[in-house]
């Protein structure tokens, strides 16, 4: 019998190298291949015969054999191949040494080596046969490593395939709840396919470009578990058996009233709505509720990262629409025709447990992974409530809200929303069933042009959106094609030159490769003012030019004029910073006067805005509207307390060239100012009440604390104080009682708010003095001289730069005024 087992001796061929083979040890190599630098061992001719005689498929699609065997195309094996390596070349250099026993792995059930790396079986699998065919019960371990590395961004695998003209499909076996089941599955779904498959490992994903350090730290995360999630993958548990799906389950109201407080969100246009699509919501909402299987109705579920998603997006919806509907902060009723009986709401949490969970939820999802419009659309409306949120709503991570709306710019520009051209038939033909359509695409990539310059001028964030990255003349063609329903496309749309000049002043302030001359901002700021009055219609005929418009697209024509006078004040601040700083006074009176005309010609602005459409701006949807004006006004006494020490000291010099006429129009001058300063601390004050937003707050009335710790000594402020007292003209004394002249024609400050019947509000008046006592008065107006001297400043819009250093931006961190991104 030996001699017949003998005889039976097949010479074996290495299919790699297709070298003969005299003995069968299938545990070494062939040497030719281990010269030639091949790390696998061989793979032999006498493979079991699914291998050798599988036919030949090169679509990716199942065998003959149906159930038991997979194909997969060659060039897809060999591009996974090529970013693996890329990834073990970074662990070769890690100090891990037992990487090759750690995630890379598949099990030793798998059905090949445990103590060999990833890139091993990648290789031995493209040895083996050019079609890469996969038999279940043996390579199930390895049919998963490729579903798990296709569903990771981090090697682009997506990416790669998508130029494809047939979409590919990868057939594989999907097993979830333990029920094996056929499917094929296109690329762009196996990422939640993945995540459910490998979703019991609390692992970390990769980000897309990661570094050695990371892939070390993620290696010793996985060698400490023990287990074997991959290269790179599922961040959670699964979502079936999710630590937060109990908590998600006990704040999540029924079906029904969650639904109903979705469709209150869009139909009364709350904060942030513009970011959402409904039809998006409610089928997820479907979905998640169960509402076609009557065994699980009304039971909440998760199969997806999206459901978890739509998840957050629904918590903050329902803290948005509650927080309005049941805190009517100026007594004003919401009318009939917008909110049915809303006696539901008193039984909905809508407590900051909501927010807080939502933001958890939204950690969990690492936004610069899951890409797709629900991740977009959680992470947009968290950005828009951590601008608007209630006093006491503070967030488990606080941060910056320029890093909040850089994930929002750089999902848009994933998902393409940057790139969208949309035709008549687009944008006049909406259907229904459409997901995205196009037209909300580039709809809310103007939103983003337009929130990008208020993020700038108001935070001083550098531009998450660079000026080349904008196609203003594509938005501007086919801005013609709006629906005349869609309000915020309309008002968008007519904005987009505003936006467009605004973002090249942005530009060149921001910039570091150079200064920005004053010449070119002059320039510049002339522009804006032509084309805000072009815009508009200016102040005065605002109301006239708008009085034929719905009342949301009024309102929202108002907030964003609200929002490019505030950026023209901040301009014509940081021009008068300037000149004051250079000794040039006669210019520096003249953007002074520009920049208090504007402001107080845009509380003026508003005011009779309020007292035109009461219900409407003190209604449910107003509380965002006028945040920017808060912060204004709240900073703008700073400006008038040195204009009136001037003219103070003015009146007190007795040189005979200041006749009584002119000391009589100085006493006016400084008697309206004074009034001024009053209505906009008591206007300032009166939003931030009603808003009730403790960050916008935090910026407003700590301010005074701010500029007192940022003296240094007596002797500089004292010293500084000889600079303010320099006189004016009376040229100029002049020019300062028409432009007061004009303030009080179009602001009408004596029909303030405060005594509006309709509002039916007794505010108490505050003055500058209020904040600013009698003992800190001088001391906040020599901070503002001895921030003049700073020289880092004074060489902001130096028309020559130093060779050797670097240049300066308009703010700083240590600002004195921190809320102007220009000074």
């Amino acid at each position: 019998m030996a001699q017949v087992r003998k005889r039976a001796r097949r010479t074996l061929v290495c299919m790699n190298c297709r070298r003969n083979k005299s003995k069968c040890d299938r545990n070494h190599p062939c040497s030719r291949c281990i010269k030639s630098g091949l790390q696998a061992s061989c793979v032999y001719e006498d493979s079991p015969p699914f291998i050798r005689d599988s036919p030949p498929n090169d679509s990716g699609a199942l065998s003959s054999d149906g159930r038991d065997t997979l194909t997969v195309d060659k060039s897809i094996l060999e591009s996974l191949l090529k970013r693996v390596e890329s990834v073990e070349s970074n662990l070769r250099a890690s100090p891990v040494t037992s990487y090759r026993r750690s995630s890379l792995l598949s099990s030793p059930q798998a059905g090949f080596s445990s103590d060999k790396s990833l890139v091993f079986n990648l290789r031995r699998a493209l040895n083996t046969n050019a079609l890469g065919e996969f038999k279940s019960n043996r390579w199930r371990g390895m049919l998963w490593q490729f579903v798990m590395v296709y569903g990771d961004p981090s090697f682009n695998i997506m990416r790669d395939f998508s130029a494809h003209s047939d979409p590919l499909h990868f057939s594989f076996f999907s097993i979830y709840e333990d029920d094996l089941t056929l499917s094929e599955i296109p690329l762009d779904q196996l990422d939640d396919l993945s995540q459910k498959y490998f979703g019991r490992f609390h692992i970390r994903r990769l980000s897309p470009n990661p570094m050695p350090s990371d892939i070390t730290d993620l290696m010793h995360q996985i060698s400490i578990q023990k287990i074997n999630p991959g290269v790179c993958y599922n961040p959670t548990s699964t979502w079936r058996n999710h630590t937060l799906l109990d908590q998600i389950r006990e704040l999540m109201p029924p079906y029904l009233h969650t639904r109903e407080i979705v469709r209150l969100f869009f139909k009364l246009q709350l904060p942030g709505y513009q970011f959402c699509v409904p039809n998006i919501i409610y089928s997820s909402l479907e979905r998640i509720f169960n509402i076609d299987n009557d065994l699980l109705r009304d039971k909440v579920t998760i199969t997806s990262s999206s459901d978890v998603a739509v998840i957050a997006c629904v918590f903050l919806m329902i803290r948005i629409t509650t927080y309005s509907l049941t805190n009517p902060y100026n007594g004003v009723s919401i009318p009939n025709s917008s909110a049915p009986n809303l006696g539901f709401l008193g039984t909905i949490r809508s407590t900051i447990d909501l927010v807080e969970l939502a933001e958890k939820l939204v950690h969990e999802l690492e936004p610069k992974v899951d890409v797709n419009f629900q991740v977009f659309q959680a992470v947009s409306l968290l950005f828009v409530y951590r601008l608007i949120c209630p006093e006491g709503d503070q967030f488990r991570e606080s941060g910056d809200v320029g890093a909040y709306f850089s994930e929002i710019v750089y999902l848009s520009k994933a998902l393409g929303f940057n790139e969208v051209q949309v035709c008549c038939q687009e944008a006049n033909n909406i259907k229904e069933s459409e997901n995205v359509p196009d037209y909300y695409k580039q709809r809310t990539w103007m939103l983003l042009l337009v929130l990008d310059c208020f993020l700038a001028c108001f935070f001083g964030t550098n531009l998450a959106i660079r000026h080349d990255e904008c196609d203003f003349s594509v938005i501007l063609q086919n801005g013609t094609y709006w629906s005349e329903q869609d309000d915020i496309s309309q008002v968008l749309f007519k904005m987009m030159p505003l936006c467009k000049l605004a973002h090249e002043i942005c530009e060149k302030v921001f910039q570091l490769s150079s200064l920005c001359p004053v010449s070119e901002l002059i320039e510049d700021l002339n522009n804006l003012e032509t084309l805000i009055f072009d815009t508009f219609g200016g102040i005065t005929r605002f109301f006239e030019k708008t009085s034929s418009l719905s009342f949301r697209r009024r309102a929202t024509y108002m907030n964003l004029a609200v929002l490019f006078l505030c950026f023209y004040s901040c301009l014509c601040y940081s021009l008068y910073v300037y000149f004051e700083t250079n000794g040039n006074f006669d210019l520096s009176s003249f953007y002074s006067r520009k920049f208090l005309t504007t402001v107080f010609g845009t509380l003026g602005f508003i005011q009779k805005g309020l007292l035109i459409t009461c219900e409407t701006f003190f209604g449910y949807a107003s509380w965002p509207y006028f945040s920017p004006i808060v912060l204004i006004c709240n900073k703008l006494h700073l400006l008038a307390i040195s204009v009136r020490i001037r003219f103070a000291s003015t009146l007190r010099d007795h040189d005979s060239k200041y006749d009584n006429n002119a000391k009589k129009s100085i006493k006016v001058i400084l008697s309206k100012l004074s009034g001024y300063e009053e209505q906009s601390v008591g206007f300032a004050a009166y939003f931030g009440q009603y808003q009730n937003n403790a960050w916008w707050n935090f910026k407003s009335f700590r301010f005074g604390q701010h500029v007192i710790t940022k003296l240094e000594s007596s002797e500089q402020y004292l010293a500084l104080c000889s600079k303010a007292r320099v006189r004016f003209s009376s040229e100029e004394i002049q020019r300062w009682e028409e432009d007061l002249h004009e303030i009080d024609k179009q602001a009408e400050f004596y029909r303030s708010v405060f005594q509006a019947e309709k509002t039916n509000i007794a505010l108490p008046h505050f003055s500058v003095l209020d904040i600013f006592h009698m003992d800190n008065y001088w001391y906040g107006v020599n901070c503002v001289r001895l921030y003049f001297k700073d020289a880092k400043f004074n060489s902001m819009f130096t028309e020559s730069q130093p060779a050797g250093e670097k240049p300066s931006q308009f703010y700083y961190e240590s600002d004195v005024f921190g809320e102007f991104p220009f000074v």
